[in-house]
């Protein structure tokens, strides 16, 4: 009976890493939108409906022509799980067209996070006018301090 206890405290041992990393908090989805101030309409036959909603979303309650150019833009929703109650740090990092290799990010703060969350950011106004479209990015989950989970777009290059 001695080595079937054995085997069973090695094997807890061994699979303790896999919980404790199941228990970190994890990106599931990513969701982008970019509102162009060059199309009135950007439905297009055979187009998802889902576009035009994104349009129509972005711009509710904004009525003079000033209120509809400050809301052009990149528009971001991360969609992450935290098992566990914890403070998450939700660090976008983006380059934009006309800044060249300039790294900018923003940073959002989740206290007590549990369960499925949703991180909204957007680059518009004068950060989109001046600089442009955002054209590479990474965006981080970190807890006490440390990367727990990442992804990045296409065009997202490490130094």
């Amino acid at each position: 009976m001695l080595p079937l206890v054995r085997g069973i405290w090695l094997l807890c041992l061994a699979l303790l890493p896999l919980a404790l990393s199941a228990a970190e908090p994890r990106l599931t989805k990513t969701k982008q939108y970019f509102l162009d101030a060059t199309k009135e309409s950007p439905l297009e036959p055979g187009q998802d409906r889902y576009i035009e909603f994104e349009r129509k979303r972005a711009l509710y309650g904004a009525i003079t022509p000033s209120d509809q150019r400050e809301r052009y833009g990149n528009y971001f929703a991360f969609f992450w799980e935290a098992p566990e109650r914890s403070d998450v740090v939700v660090r976008l990092e983006y380059k934009q067209q006309n800044l060249g290799p300039v790294v900018q990010s923003k940073v959002l703060t989740v206290r007590d996070a549990t369960g499925g969350q949703t991180s909204r950011f957007q680059v518009t106004g004068d950060d989109y006018l001046q600089y442009g479209r955002v054209i590479a990015w990474r965006v981080s989950l970190l807890r006490g301090g440390k990367v727990v989970d990442q992804r990045r777009s296409y065009l997202w290059r490490d130094k």
